[in-house]
């Protein structure tokens, strides 16, 4: 896998706003002029939110192909947010826990997951991510995009 990491993502040049979507061109400075560089592409950006606990934990590397770009940041939390955090969530599925045998796994995962943070043995850390789903064909931009959103509502 390639990553960048902490430094200045490519520049675009828009060629044009859709509702939805961006027709982009990457460009390179160089000094005073713009030199224009690579195809026309068509572009739809997610910023995934709520996924599911049950993806596998490698999901990640499933849309690797889809994407044109992956931008994420994390952010440590301190040892009180995160035990608030696991707290609240495990009260919020506290009761369908008792009848439901995923949820009850995802309860003791998160049980788990709060006794480790109270022994300093780990940290919880906020994560956003950011997904560029790409073509250089409209219609097959659709079916990438179709395809992205199977594999995160797996």
């Amino acid at each position: 896998m390639e990553y960048i990491s902490g430094v200045t993502p490519p520049q675009f040049r828009i060629l044009k706003k859709h509702f939805s979507i961006l027709e982009i061109m990457e460009i390179e400075s160089k000094d005073d002029y713009v030199l224009t560089i690579g195809e026309k592409l068509f572009l739809k950006t997610f910023t995934p939110d709520g996924i599911p606990a049950t993806l596998p934990y490698a999901w990640i590397a499933k849309i690797f192909g889809i994407c044109f770009q992956i931008q994420m940041w994390y952010n440590p939390l301190d040892k009180d947010e995160a035990i608030t955090r696991m707290v609240r969530f495990k009260n919020i599925i506290y009761d369908d826990a008792k009848n439901n045998r995923i949820t009850s796994e995802l309860y003791k995962k998160a049980d788990d997951t709060e006794n480790s943070v109270r022994k300093d043995s780990t940290r919880l850390y906020e994560v956003i991510v950011n997904c560029t789903v790409s073509d250089d064909i409209r219609k097959s931009l659709k079916e990438n995009v179709k395809t992205f959103k199977n594999i995160l509502s797996e």
